[in-house]
This record gives C-alpha cells, sequence and structure tokens, in this order.
C-alpha cells in the first residue's frame, strides 16, 4: 500500500486566505492588531507592570475579544438540542481568567501590596 501524501498547505493555500479560519484567537495576524490597540489602552491603567506583562495581558484580552466577536456572530451553541456549547467558550474563559489575575496582581502592587504569588510564575505560562 501506497504511503499517504501529506497536505502540504503552502502549495494550496495563498499567502492572506483565511476561509479555514474560524475566530482567530489563535491566528497572529488576527491577534496582533487587536492586542496593540489593547496593550495602548491598558499601559494608563496598569502602569505598574512591565511591558511584557502588558502584552501578555493585552495579548488574552484580544483573543477574548476575537472569539467574542465570533460568538456574537455564530451563537454559543455548537448543538443545542445537545446542550453543547461551542468549543472556543473553554478556551475564551482561559484567556479570561489569565487577563483578570494579572489585573488583579497588578492592582495590589499599584496599591504597595504585595500578591500571594509570584506575577512572573503567572506571565511565564
Amino acid at each position: 500500500m501506497a504511503a499517504r501524501k501529506r497536505w502540504d498547505p503552502a502549495k494550496t493555500v495563498k499567502p492572506g486566505q483565511r476561509l479555514a479560519l474560524k475566530h482567530g484567537a489563535r491566528s497572529e495576524r488576527s491577534v496582533a492588531p487587536i492586542r496593540e490597540q489593547v496593550a495602548v489602552q491598558l499601559a494608563p491603567l496598569f502602569p505598574t507592570l512591565s511591558e511584557p506583562e502588558l502584552l501578555i495581558m493585552a495579548d488574552r484580552l484580544a483573543r477574548v475579544h476575537l472569539i467574542q466577536v465570533w460568538l456574537d456572530e455564530h451563537g454559543i451553541w455548537k448543538d443545542e438540542k445537545r446542550g453543547e456549547l461551542q468549543p472556543c467558550i473553554d478556551r475564551m474563559e482561559k484567556y479570561m481568567s489569565r487577563a483578570e489575575t494579572l489585573m488583579h496582581v497588578a492592582r495590589l502592587e499599584a496599591e504597595g501590596q504585595k500578591p500571594v504569588f509570584d506575577l512572573g510564575a503567572i506571565t511565564s505560562g
């Protein structure tokens, strides 16, 4: 039996093609411009964050935004009769949780309080 040929997207997908893209939360091309806008808005709100921490928070919020826009258009149900939600909802909740944790720690630091956990450990994951 002959080995199956692997699909090579470089041979069939043209640059800029987005047909297979769903919500875009895993696409750097979709996330990058939103992340930059969010980072600019967050910088004055969280002056104690380092640039990498700020970009991580902005990244998570940009991904949440992309998923939310997609859900607004497509709905939260993958299969409403079976009670099955869109799989991206789980990912969105993880992104939201990470952003909320970063915001909480940044607020504590801004108020001069020491967080009970290490912000460096949170941002590296």
